[in-house]
């Protein structure tokens, strides 16, 4: 079989999708920061809120001032804090028919799909929750605390030591999204996480996590953001495919199956 030198090709739509996905998140964590961390998010008129004088209420739990109408309530008001099922080692195998996402599949920039070990067949006692869909957040519970990032492929199951984070209404998936990628709640996560020698969260304590919120405008900025978020998916999916075909490629190349030719 010849074929000709494609790799650098695919490197480079490979690292374009990644910078492509890296300015989406930026604009995604702009947007965030300025509605709900400087408050200038659009009022009635159409003016950013805070900066346009828009009435900011003293809040005595958080210690600072917060619009009229935002409330302080738990995460567990708008989600739901999920931990993912004990798989036993006697069930992996090195192919199969399921990813197995554990604890290092959750980095700093995301979900990284190259897992270490595959389950043929789904325990009886597993959550259905735990077959994870494309759009499904995560969250790490241990270790590095706080880690968060979107499932962009079918066939993923969630190992223990991570958690899905469903939202009560689906509409609100991309504001808690950027919500558990910004420093504020990254920072209160460590905070209340445990151990000695390895930090633990539990999804009980994540779920009582004190934050100012108001439902429109939370829905408003999820509706905003829905199609950068889509997005970001998207990318995510075809930079999975790319890689599958460059593994294959040389996969062939090392066998001697193939040749390059310019």
């Amino acid at each position: 079989m010849f074929f000709q030198n494609i790799t650098s090709p695919l490197i480079e739509v490979f690292l374009l999708f990644i910078s492509l996905n890296d300015n989406l998140e930026k604009q995604m964590s702009f947007i965030y920061k300025y509605w709900f961390f400087q408050f200038d998010f659009p009022n009635k008129n159409k003016k950013p809120y805070k900066s346009s004088g828009s009435n900011m209420v003293k809040n005595e739990i958080l210690r600072t001032y917060l619009p009229e109408n935002f409330e302080i309530i738990p995460l567990s008001k708008i989600a739901s804090f999920l931990s993912g099922y004990p798989f036993s080692k006697s069930d992996y195998v090195k192919e199969g028919r399921y990813k197995l996402i554990t604890i290092k599949n959750v980095q700093e920039n995301g979900i990284n799909l190259n897992v270490d070990n595959y389950i043929n067949n789904t325990p009886k006692g597993m959550q259905d929750y735990c077959n994870l869909k494309p759009y499904d957040i995560l969250l790490s519970l241990t270790g590095n605390v706080g880690r968060s990032g979107i499932i962009y492929s079918k066939g993923c199951l969630l190992n223990q030591r991570v958690a899905l984070v469903k939202p009560s209404d689906p509409n609100l998936n991309s504001y808690i999204y950027c919500m558990l990628k910004s420093e504020w709640i990254r920072n209160k996560l460590q905070n209340i996480s445990n151990g000695s020698s390895q930090s633990n969260l539990s999804t009980t304590e994540a779920e009582e996590l004190l934050i100012p919120f108001n439902n429109e405008i939370a829905i408003k900025f999820a509706n905003l953001t829905k199609p950068i978020i889509k997005n970001i998916v998207k990318n995510l999916s075809e930079n999975q495919r790319l890689t599958k075909l460059r593994d294959f490629l040389t996969i062939l190349l090392i066998n001697g199956q193939a040749e390059i030719y310019d």
